[in-house]
């Protein structure tokens, strides 16, 4: 095991205080990221031996000892995640991560275009897709992936401010696609089969055969009005649901800040007279990013959006393609190991709002629970283990030791609960971390905690982490003389 240093990001957006805390470090302004990280752009120093290096070189000097000839066959030699810990006092910036096929596509083009790599104004950084999940530390506010047609109707009729209620005769529609009166080819919806998630109906399009001809006829004439000629490759087989999605999402994205006058206190109002509707937190937040971005017409495309509320130790996977934004809270995100960010609205940097709409995954869908339902994750008391369906991370959170916060994994203890009332009581308590390899990231994040490989132990105190290689094979975590403490490790899903 080697000591491993994070890197900071200073955001605007970052928090005045919370991860100042954990790592015990003063900062001048806010701190938003502690990257622990093998990308090139901003590697993590490794202390090896009495000497310091950058994680990607002594991946690269030794990659069968660092990541283990399983992770170096499947992806070469690197670190296949990157793995952060977020705190966001304000909105962060609505975004899409390219799927696979664009990322290398805009990153070819963008070299044989002279983008020097690190330019601000790149949007392809790496060639490969971004997938992210994020874990809460503490409540967590995020919006993410389209909601169900009629929820984003019912959210964006109770707007009363004009692009608004254009979006909304948009997504029923109604609407003509913009101001030259080119108006939709179709009348009706098809039919659809309708899953039910929590509180929310999720209505997705059948593909027949008649869906597949008006696509083709769409997409035929779509380089003459201009507006379906920026939809993505996806769209050919997409259904009218999906095309009246990225029509109204287009139009906020794309509007001028003058058509975002009024559209705070229209918010505000909406925040009011909504209250105890099924649209009340979609408009919620909303008004969050209103307040944070005034005069930025992309704030309505929250309200098209799954708001999602976490708790410490919950969880959401975002896929490529799908639209999000983090609101607020404290978090611990791993992705694959890529720094591509398409950016549509709410934040100075660089916009990429032709490249984000080719990318843009309009099904409407719940938010995805990576959450491990394996007997051993479901058995482990005080350990939760976030699995998404790849292989390039996973991540397991867990304390161990004296417990004086009693309600710190109540929602936690709930799931478990439920799907094992009768055999929770009959398992003895285990520290051990699931049976994984390869590449591994362990941060203290409160406390200390004991981390015992087949090679040595050491001890992990609040705001320090270790690299576990591949070669020190499997480990566990255990409290120090009984003591308190709290981790996070990052791993393969291999």
């Amino acid at each position: 095991m080697f000591p491993i240093q994070p890197v900071p990001k200073t955001y605007s957006w970052g928090s005045d205080h919370r991860l100042q805390d954990i790592f015990g470090i003063e900062c001048p302004g806010p701190l938003a990221e502690m990257w622990f990280s093998g990308h090139p752009a901003s590697p993590s120093p490794v202390d090896m031996d009495g000497d310091r290096m950058a994680l990607d070189e002594a991946i690269r000097r030794a990659p069968e000892l660092m990541v283990g000839t399983d992770a170096s066959e499947t992806w070469g030699p690197v670190l296949p995640y990157l793995f952060k810990i977020i705190s966001a006092r304000i909105p962060l910036s609505l975004q899409v991560h390219p799927v696979d096929f664009e990322a290398r596509a805009g990153y070819n083009r963008e070299n044989a275009a002279g983008i020097p790599v690190d330019s601000p104004i790149r949007s392809f950084k790496d060639s490969i897709a971004k997938h992210e999940m994020v874990v809460a530390l503490e409540r967590f506010e995020a919006s993410v992936g389209f909601a169900p047609r009629p929820i984003e109707l019912a959210a964006l009729r109770a707007i009363d401010h004009p692009l608004a209620q254009a979006m909304a005769r948009e997504l029923a529609g109604k609407q003509p696609l913009d101001a030259h009166g080119l108006k939709t080819r179709y009348s009706d919806a098809p039919a659809t089969a309708v899953a039910r998630v929590g509180d929310f109906s999720y209505t997705t399009d059948r593909v027949n055969a008649s869906d597949s001809a008006n696509g083709a006829v769409l997409a035929a004439s779509a380089g003459s009005d201009g507006i379906d000629a920026d939809m993505p490759a996806a769209a050919k087989v997409w259904g009218h649901t999906q095309r009246r999605i990225f029509r109204a999402f287009r139009m906020a994205a794309t509007a001028p800040r003058e058509a975002a006058q009024g559209l705070g206190e229209a918010l505000e109002s909406a925040c009011r007279t909504c209250k105890g509707r099924r649209s009340s937190k979609i408009v919620q937040h909303a008004t969050m990013a209103a307040r944070a971005f005034p005069g930025d017409p992309s704030v309505l495309c929250v309200a098209m959006l799954n708001p999602v509320s976490l708790e410490r130790g919950e969880s959401v996977f975002i896929p490529a393609g799908t639209p999000h934004c983090y609101l607020q809270g404290t978090g611990a995100e791993i992705m694959t190991n890529s720094d591509n960010v398409l950016r549509a609205g709410m934040t100075p940097k660089h916009k990429d709002i032709p490249n984000l709409l080719r990318n843009l995954d309009c099904n409407p869908a719940p938010p995805i629970d990576p959450t491990s339902r394996t007997l051993h994750a479901l058995f482990t008391p005080n350990l939760a283990v976030y699995r998404p369906k790849l292989s390039e991370f996973m991540l397991s959170y867990g304390h161990v030791g004296t417990d004086d916060d009693s309600g710190r994994w109540d929602k936690m203890a709930q799931r478990q609960r439920s799907t094992i009332t009768d055999y929770a009581q009959s398992i003895a308590p285990s520290a051990a971390i699931p049976a994984v390899a390869g590449p591994r990231v362990l941060v203290c994040i409160e406390g200390e905690v004991q981390c015992t490989s087949s090679t040595q132990s050491v001890v992990v105190h609040k705001g320090e982490a270790s690299f576990i290689p591949a070669s020190d094979g499997r480990a566990q975590v255990t409290s120090v003389n009984g003591k308190h403490g709290v981790y996070l490790l990052a791993s393969t899903g291999l």
